[in-house]
């Protein structure tokens, strides 16, 4: 029986097509909510602002000492205030026309995330370049596995809403395969009873990825205390006992990190650490063998698991600081040779209004 062949798409096509346009009609929604808004709100501020400047200027003139210039002052403010001899307000409606910079910016950033993101769902390389401290992570695991001894694992000291948190429990998501897959010890504490929960099925879920969910201990992530430095003398004394052979600290950190960093540093453990607060860098740098700097911790995850829609979100933030960067110097560079004409240039860029 002969077959024949058409010219229709695959399911699978029309599946993507419908998850392209759906994902269109909602970022657009999105964008319009917000344009909206903001340009309500600068109706109101200018409805505002023009009322308080003319009740200011009545109760200014019903004052009994002004002098006959300031009278002429306030007659010529009146005049201009309520009879309209001023330029008249532009023009408010539902999107805000002078903020057209803001709205090319929002669809270069977000076109930008879905590009890469749907790149990345096509199974298209994306370039990252390697990072030393998340290279070394398997090293660690694979070492504190050759000598017998556990992985210590600190997702930070902050609550489970900060991002730095989600962060190092993501990571930690990653660390619990590696030592699923290599049956290491792992031991986590926390300092909250919600990171505590979020951490634990967290390693539970990961344990049973790699299918190794009998190896798994409730015992594996442990609540140790509310107060910070309990925390951390808990956590020091645990260490100088126990000799843990990888110390990994991911997450927000404070005045702890130097005394975790030194107990580590003195039990003799290779240690990694990332965190986004600068006043704590120096420290880990100091006494960790790797560290992770700033934004390096956000990456990590993307850096880790290679998933579709965090490397697409990775790249499409790259791309837009390269851009605005690459646009600062342009415009330096560009109003140094040619103030006049690209002084008014960078104002309607930045400001979205012509400066005569």
């Amino acid at each position: 029986m002969n077959t024949i062949e058409t010219n229709r798409p695959a399911r699978g096509a029309w599946n993507k097509y419908a998850q392209l346009a759906s994902s269109a009609v909602v970022y657009f929604a999105a964008v319009f909510c917000c344009v909206w808004f903001y340009s309500s709100d600068i109706a109101l501020a200018q409805e505002t602002n023009n009322s308080d400047i003319v009740d200011t200027t009545l109760a200014d003139s019903s004052s009994s000492d002004l002098t006959t210039q300031d009278s002429s002052i306030i007659e010529s403010v009146l005049a201009s205030s309520v009879i309209g001899e001023t330029k008249p307000a532009k023009p408010t409606g539902l999107i805000a026309w002078r903020k057209w910079n803001a709205f090319l910016l929002v669809i270069f950033f977000s076109g930008a995330i879905i590009f890469f993101t749907q790149k990345a769902k096509a199974g298209k390389s994306l370039f990252i370049r390697k990072i030393p401290g998340l290279e070394a992570i398997e090293e660690a695991v694979g070492r504190a596995t050759e000598m017998g001894r556990t992985v210590l694992f600190i997702p930070g000291i902050q609550e489970l809403d900060e991002i730095q948190t989600i962060a190092g429990v993501t990571i930690l998501g990653r660390i619990a395969r590696i030592t699923a897959e290599y049956e290491t010890p792992l031991m986590v504490p926390v300092r909250y009873p919600l990171v505590f929960a979020g951490a634990q099925e967290t390693v539970k879920q990961s344990y049973a990825e790699v299918g190794r969910g009998d190896f798994y201990r409730d015992d594996m992530v442990r609540y140790v205390a509310g107060e910070q430095f309990a925390f951390a003398a808990h956590v020091n004394g645990w260490m100088m006992r126990e000799k843990p052979a990888a110390n990994i600290y991911m997450g927000g950190f404070f005045a702890e990190s130097l005394l975790l960093a030194e107990s580590g540093f003195a039990s003799g453990a290779i240690q990694i650490a990332g965190t986004a607060e600068p006043a704590q860098l120096p420290f880990f740098i100091a006494a960790c063998d790797y560290t992770l700097l700033g934004e390096e911790l956000y990456a990590a995850s993307a850096y880790l698991s290679h998933e579709p829609l965090l490397l697409g979100g990775l790249k499409g933030q790259d791309l837009f600081k390269a851009s605005l960067i690459a646009i600062i110097l342009l415009g330096v560079i560009g109003v140094l040779v040619f103030p006049d004409t690209l002084g008014n240039w960078l104002t309607v860029l930045l400001n979205g209004e012509y400066n005569n």
